[in-house]
């Protein structure tokens, strides 16, 4: 077959033969582990005969061993997802039964062919975590055509993008490589899933998998890979995009802290000369909210990214210790008999807390959690800040007025 055109049209499988493979963990069936191992035992005899002979015996079977250059053989590649069980942010993996079909052609293969020592593609996941257990392995074969199905129950491993979090989406995906095999072929894959790319995932109501929704816009992505001696080969990356239930999320650790911070504002309605009152809700809420952040590392790992709810975790115990800053201005403010000094500036402290934290509660929502452009989120921000300002400027003139009338009518 051709490097970059389909070899194949989908052969009628109902006048091949089946044969199961060796039941196990393995990856290949009994055939494929034989060609591993005599590709391995070539390997370990050119290591022990010595760096040139290496060399030579390397250039030699890759031109097939007679002159001759290596012909690739076209592997068509089609994933199906069974089922997703577990996506384990803390350990940046995720558990999958997975249904694996290589198809290639083989013109001396006929109906009446016999299967046993027939050549198979060694093909490697190479992201492979663990492997829980597998399925014995099928082998079909029709005119002209072989098919290889595996059925594996694994974890694989990925690279998740927490910044989002945890409002994140992730793309749990599987890595399909070629291993190298002596001889005068080398395998090439290519995907052969294009035109109906939705079987992919169409068990998707059938997950198992707890805390993830709206599995969609399943996609392979195909790296073209130069192995060791030359041979033109391909990646296949072989994928799928799953959103993160954040319900949970805002019950549990969202929707509190944000309690918790407004409970540290309760200070600014006690009176001034009340300490210990206005101290207690302010140090409640920074240890709690103190707890919360550090609780994150249980969920997610520490990653290069900074995450959401790292940032909103940050700036909720902030804002919670800065009312503590506002307690003794006012505390100094009062102890040096500025009495109107100190109220007005628990009432300015109203305005210009809630303003600030809503402020930049909804600017990284949008930056962060929604994943907009920056100018998207100054676009909320700058006006909100706006309308802050001039409710303090609003306040400051109404405790303006408030004392001079207080003044005007005290007895003189």
């Amino acid at each position: 077959g051709g490097a970059s055109t389909h070899p194949c049209t989908q052969p009628d499988w109902t006048a091949g033969g089946v044969r199961g493979g060796r039941e196990g963990t393995q990856m290949g069936g009994g055939a494929r582990g034989s060609a591993m191992g005599a590709g391995g035992a070539v390997r370990g005899s050119m290591v022990g005969v010595g760096s040139v002979v290496a060399c030579v015996l390397l250039v030699v079977l890759a031109a097939g061993g007679c002159g001759a250059a290596r012909q690739p053989v076209a592997v068509g590649v089609e994933l199906f997802y069974l089922d997703l069980r577990l996506i384990d942010s803390r350990n940046v993996l995720f558990e999958v039964n997975v249904e694996s079909r290589y198809t290639w052609r083989n013109d001396s293969i006929t109906s009446e062919s016999s299967l046993d020592n027939i050549w198979l593609p060694t093909i490697q996941h190479t992201n492979l975590k663990k492997r829980e257990y597998g399925y014995p392995d099928v082998l079909l074969a029709g005119d002209g055509f072989v098919q290889l199905r595996t059925r594996e129950v694994s974890k694989y491993s990925f690279a998740f993008k927490f910044s989002s979090f945890p409002f994140d989406e992730q793309e749990p995906h599987i890595v399909l490589e070629a291993v190298y095999q002596t001889g005068d072929h080398y395998v090439q894959l290519y995907s052969a899933q294009d035109d109906d790319i939705d079987s992919m995932i169409s068990h998707k109501d059938e997950f198992t998998v707890e805390g993830w929704r709206d599995f969609r816009n399943p996609n392979v992505i195909v790296m073209p890979k130069v192995n060791g001696v030359g041979d033109e080969t391909n990646v296949l990356v072989i994928g799928f995009e799953a959103a993160r239930v954040y319900n949970s999320f805002l019950v549990q650790q969202v929707v509190p802290a944000i309690i918790f911070v407004m409970y540290s504002w309760a200070g600014f309605f006690i009176d001034i000369t009340s300490v210990m009152p206005r101290l207690m809700p302010i140090l409640i809420a920074v240890v709690n909210l103190a707890n919360f952040n550090a609780s994150l590392g249980v969920i997610i790992p520490r990653s290069s990214d900074t995450t959401w709810m790292e940032v909103f975790a940050l700036v909720s115990v902030l804002f919670a210790a800065l009312v503590a800053v506002e307690l003794l201005i006012v505390h100094n403010f009062a102890r040096h008999g500025k009495r109107e000094l100190a109220k007005g500036t628990d009432f300015l402290a109203r305005v210009i807390f809630p303003g600030l934290y809503i402020a930049l509660f909804f600017f990284f929502i949008i930056d962060m959690a929604a994943e907009e452009p920056l100018w998207a989120a100054f676009i909320w921000l700058v006006p909100w800040l706006l309308i802050v300002l001039v409710a303090a400027i609003l306040t400051v003139l109404y405790r303006v007025l408030h004392v001079m009338r207080k003044h005007k009518d005290e007895p003189e």
